[in-house]
């Protein structure tokens, strides 16, 4: 059974943190990992992941080394040296897994395929509202259209297959504001249509 590998950094937000890890432990997915890279938090933020390791053991904290830049990129990059699953998931301390998340993607990788994109909602806390993440998936130009924003693609939207990302470069530590988009827009570039997948699930 194929093992994915859930890579969340985290800087404090204790108060939405176990939220996320509960929305985790729920997935009908069950062989995952979820390595947790703490970027010097100020709070305790150890005392909320020790709750679910020691309940279950497929939750891995770590503390970003100091000899590496600050910064969730730095979490994200170290937590894929650590990664034993033979597909990538990176997630963030805010957003939430439905429980279908991780099953829905794997569900349809075939043997050619790198990365299955799927769509998902956004919350917005002003109007307390969830909105729906449209993807088309058409005959598209997959950098083109994502560099235009045509569709939205955000850090948990994809998920890879380990080996495609081995050698290449990940995220770019010394940016502060884009960095998925940087990454992302990197990836896609000529990349094949016979190596990915968009499926607007929700």
């Amino acid at each position: 059974m194929n093992k994915v590998s859930i890579i969340l950094p985290t800087f404090n937000r204790i108060h939405l943190l176990r939220e996320t890890l509960n929305s985790i432990f729920f997935q009908n997915y069950e062989n995952w990992e979820c390595i947790i890279v703490d970027d010097d938090s100020t709070e305790n933020v150890f005392q909320i992941v020790q709750e679910f390791i020691l309940k279950d053991s497929r939750f891995v904290y770590y503390s970003r080394p100091e000899n590496l830049p600050k910064g969730a990129n730095s979490c994200r990059n170290y937590g894929f040296e650590k990664a034993s699953g033979n597909f990538i998931q990176w997630f963030d301390s805010d957003d939430i897994m439905l429980e279908d998340f991780l099953s829905t993607k794997l569900n349809e990788f075939t043997e050619d395929l790198e990365m299955v994109i799927t769509s998902g909602y956004f919350w917005n806390s002003k109007k307390e509202t969830k909105e729906a993440i449209e993807l088309v998936n058409s005959d598209l130009h997959l950098f083109e259209d994502f560099i235009q924003w045509k569709i939205k693609i955000l850090t948990p939207s994809v998920l890879f297959r380990k080996s495609f990302l081995n050698g290449k470069r990940l995220f770019d530590t010394s940016i502060k504001r884009g960095q998925e988009a940087e990454f992302f827009s990197r990836i896609f570039f000529n990349l094949e249509k016979s190596k990915f997948k968009i499926k607007s699930k929700y």
